[in-house]
């Protein structure tokens, strides 16, 4: 009694398609990128007539290598490299934001994919512009500087589903996909940010990405929003620290910011007080606000912490005071208060000098005139810190360009 066989479906693609869109009875081949139907369980008795799902029942079978064959040409013939899958077979992740239904490319960054529109590219970047007209055989702008790049990108097109999928991985300093993303949002809704301010962390990747992919708008909204968040002034500086002041002075060494770097430098040194021993090899090892800085950025890091360390011998002098008052004529000083705020801001001297001159000196046993005279020093004193920074952190900063762009 022979046994009929019922011939299994055809494979099945899944160039666009995730695999929790599938039916069931369904299973994906990581390797080759198809989808292949669960085949029910057969009896070793049955095993022998069935065929494979890539030949006809009707195609002669091959006869087996046989034995004299030599092992060198095995050899050879197992090592002959196999086909890699199509990059639109790859495993991939839609983004779940930047996937437009009527979308008409798709872009494909670190295993994300988004679909979007060309025309709203081509408008804003000029990187996907010339990317664009390279692809229909236009020059594109002459001198582009991420020509290079952009050939790479071109040489991999795919078309997926009708649409050119565009494959950005291998780009040199190709922004991560939550760069993109930010841009992206940065781009559709934008005008959403003059009611609620990004986070620097968001700030700084759309400045990343807007620099590499030239979107003028968005690139100088991020460098405004970053030198109000360290603006470069002492006014702005509150108990409040940047908590990602290392990555703001890599962001204004890389981006030519140094509207930031004294407050993004005073930010820095004030919240590692916790390491005021620490090496510069230990710092670079270990703590991970400042490991990321180039060697001579921690020079610098250490060397400031010391030069505000030390303001507080300048600071304690000022406040002692010979009164030129004919009736007083006493020597005013209060140590204890300069302890205590010493101890409270050790290595925030401006800090400290606020506090300082909220104090009321005649409770302490100053006069009026001596009062006067130890807050003009302190002001005095705050405005020279201030100004000492750009020489502690080797910084020149344009007063014409330190708040404007």
């Amino acid at each position: 009694m022979s046994t009929s066989v019922r011939k299994s479906p055809r494979l099945i693609r899944t160039a666009s398609k995730s695999s929790d869109l599938l039916g069931s009875g369904v299973k994906s081949s990581p390797v080759l990128g198809f989808q292949t139907p669960v085949l029910p369980t057969i009896s070793k008795a049955k095993t022998s007539s069935i065929i494979s799902l890539s030949s006809d029942t009707s195609a002669p079978k091959f006869p087996a290598t046989p034995r004299s064959v030599s092992k060198r040409k095995r050899q050879e013939e197992e090592s002959c490299p196999q086909p890699r899958p199509s990059k639109s077979r790859e495993t991939f992740v839609q983004h779940d934001v930047h996937w437009a239904a009527d979308g008409n490319i798709m872009v494909q960054i670190g295993g994300v994919r988004f679909k979007v529109y060309r025309s709203r590219l081509m408008d804003r970047s000029t990187w996907f512009r010339y990317l664009f007209d390279r692809q229909v055989g236009r020059p594109g702008q002459a001198g582009f500087e991420g020509r290079d790049g952009v050939e790479h990108v071109l040489k991999n097109v795919e078309l997926v589903c009708d649409l050119d999928c565009f494959f950005l991985d291998g780009v040199p300093n190709i922004p991560s996909p939550r760069g993109f993303a930010e841009l992206l949002n940065a781009m559709d809704a934008g005008i959403n940010f003059a009611h609620n301010s990004p986070s620097y962390d968001v700030l700084a990747r759309i400045l990343t990405a807007s620099s590499f992919f030239g979107v003028q708008c968005c690139l100088d909204y991020a460098r405004a929003s970053i030198s109000n968040l360290f603006a470069d002034n002492w006014e702005s500086i509150t108990k409040e620290i940047q908590t990602l002041a290392s990555h703001a002075i890599l962001i204004g060494r890389s981006f030519n910011l140094p509207q930031i770097l004294r407050r993004a430098f005073y930010d820095l040194a004030r919240s590692q007080y916790t390491f005021p021993q620490a090496s510069a090899e230990s710092l670079l090892k270990g703590d991970p606000n400042v490991r990321n800085l180039a060697a001579k950025d921690v020079m610098l890091h250490l060397a400031l912490q010391s030069h505000l360390k030390a303001s507080w011998e300048d600071i304690g002098r000022m406040v002692e005071c010979k009164c030129s008052d004919s009736e007083c004529g006493l020597y005013h000083h209060a140590p204890g208060i300069i302890v205590h705020t010493r101890t409270k801001y050790p290595i925030d001297p401006i800090l400290g000098i606020k506090t300082l001159l909220k104090q009321d000196w005649m409770l302490l046993g100053y006069c009026e005139r001596a009062q006067k005279t130890v807050k003009a020093k302190l002001e005095q004193e705050r405005e020279r810190i201030w100004e000492q920074l750009k020489v502690w952190i080797d910084v020149t900063i344009d007063d014409k360009v330190a708040f404007g762009l």
